[in-house]
This record gives structure tokens, sequence and C-alpha cells, in this order.
């Protein structure tokens, strides 16, 4: 997925996917694994 998002890496990847969403991708899969009773 890095890849087809620009990035060359996880650590890309994870910093771009934390400036667009405001949250590092582990946080924010925890968040939804709560919202859905998980």
């Amino acid at each position: 997925m890095a890849v087809v998002l620009g990035g060359y890496d996880q650590a890309h990847l994870t910093r771009d996917f934390r400036a667009a969403i405001g949250v590092p991708p582990a946080r924010y899969a925890r968040g939804l694994m709560t919202d859905i009773g998980g």
C-alpha cells in the first residue's frame, strides 16, 4: 500500500497517514475496533 500511495516504506506511509488523519495507523485501527465492539 505504501508504494501505491507514493511512499517508499512503512515509515513514509505512517508519516503520511498521521499527517492526513491525525493519528498513527495503529491508534486509528484500535479506535475502529473499539467502535465496532472488537
